[in-house]
């Protein structure tokens, strides 16, 4: 049985945040993307989802080995 873990998830999201933003590229004019961009990585990366999934993994491992 595969272990779930941030880094499973993250493989898993990180082709379809890719994909969501070549879509916002083609929808949006240059200065709009790239203010969208920025956004959409800092909710989505390493100080915002990305972050509080490795948060709630971590409270997992205290929680069985604590």
């Amino acid at each position: 049985m595969a272990t779930l873990t941030s880094e499973t998830v993250l493989d898993a999201l990180r082709p379809r945040m890719n994909k969501l933003l070549t879509i916002a590229e083609t929808a949006l004019p240059p200065s709009q993307f790239q203010a969208y961009r920025k956004l959409f990585l800092s909710e989505m990366g390493r100080d915002g989802f990305e972050k509080v999934l490795r948060e709630a993994e971590a409270d997992l491992k205290n929680i069985r080995h604590g």
